[in-house]
């Protein structure tokens, strides 16, 4: 107590120079500050003053509230809400994608099908080779389908031996014209020899979304 007492207010501030301004322009409500212990230890605080005289000298009286947990409470909040915010979006990308995929499904068995009968019947190389470029970006369309509807389907998390590589190459083709559009370039570089984990897919592949998600979002907003 006695030490206290023989201190001044910007000894207890991590901000001295701050503290000093708002006491000379006689702020009432000081925004959040930041003190330090005795330890040297920072936390932030909610200052109140004010000022009066007394018997001719200027004097003022602050209430400084230790506000760590008020802070630490926001900060739990603020990661809550972003964590919702993605998984709504992660949920819109879904039912998205689900919806595509039923739509596009059916033309590309048709042209699937087709293209494989013409390709059997065609005689002429130069047709056969044109044949065979669209009946291959059919199936890699197909592929395209399958993932998005593997993604939206929602089912109970399941453990099993998985590829890494292949669920960041398939999180990737997700969000591939989403990509494109932001004028984004995407450069992997994946490790050939990687060993097969035990995980969820469908997890796994929802936390790379995320993580390309929010990559998006930082390089838009740029």
């Amino acid at each position: 107590r006695e030490e206290a007492l023989q201190m001044k207010n910007t000894d207890f501030s991590a901000e001295p120079a701050q503290t000093r301004q708002a006491t000379v322009e006689h702020e009432q409500q000081i925004p959040v500050r930041y003190h330090k212990k005795k330890d040297g230890t920072i936390f932030p605080t909610d200052i109140s003053v004010a000022y009066f005289t007394w018997y001719g000298k200027e004097v003022c009286i602050a209430a400084i509230r230790d506000i760590t947990e008020r802070k630490q409470a926001e900060e739990r909040e603020r990661r809550l809400q972003e964590e919702l915010n993605r998984s709504s979006r992660l949920a819109a990308i879904g039912e998205l994608a689900a919806g595509v995929a039923h739509e596009i499904n059916n033309p590309l068995t048709g042209i699937l099908g087709f293209s494989q009968r013409l390709l059997r019947k065609s005689a002429d190389e130069k047709v056969s080779q044109d044949l065979e470029v669209i009946h291959n970006e059919a199936l890699r369309a197909a592929k395209v389908v399958e993932n998005l509807l593997t993604f939206a389907r929602r089912r109970e998390p399941t453990k099993e031996y998985s590829d890494i590589n292949d669920i960041v190459q398939k999180a990737l083709e997700l969000r591939a014209y989403e990509l494109k559009t932001s004028n984004i370039e995407v450069v992997t570089d994946l490790a050939p020899s990687l060993p097969e984990t035990i995980a969820d897919f469908q997890q796994i592949q929802e936390v790379f979304l995320n993580i390309i998600l929010n990559a998006e979002q930082v390089m838009t907003e740029a």
